[in-house]
């Protein structure tokens, strides 16, 4: 366990940036400090989530299909194209007429 006094300990994209910086000091490499670590945080993401579809025997487009129809309340039902309209992509509202 660390002191407190002794600040986090570097981590796999700190010995990176400390690499490039070492390496090419006339670059500024600071953005890497966030999106490497962003990055890193979207593939274990994506990991969880491919996962939790495979424990309930669902692709993604069919969670997203569910998804649609629940957020549209009760009867939970949609024609095909406001289904599309309802993709995460899409902005849609709930008083729009299909």
């Amino acid at each position: 366990m660390q002191s407190p006094d002794s600040g986090p300990q570097p981590d796999e994209v700190d010995l990176i940036v400390t690499a490039w910086r070492e390496q090419r000091p006339d670059l500024d490499v600071s953005p890497l400090e966030i999106l490497s670590r962003l990055s890193r945080v979207a593939r274990h993401l994506d990991a969880v989530r491919a996962q939790a579809f495979r424990n309930h025997q669902l692709d993604s487009w069919e969670f997203d299909v569910l998804a649609a129809l629940r957020r549209v309340g009760s009867p939970f039902a949609l024609s095909p194209g406001c289904a599309g309209q309802q993709h995460p992509r899409h902005e849609w509202h709930h008083d729009h007429a299909c």
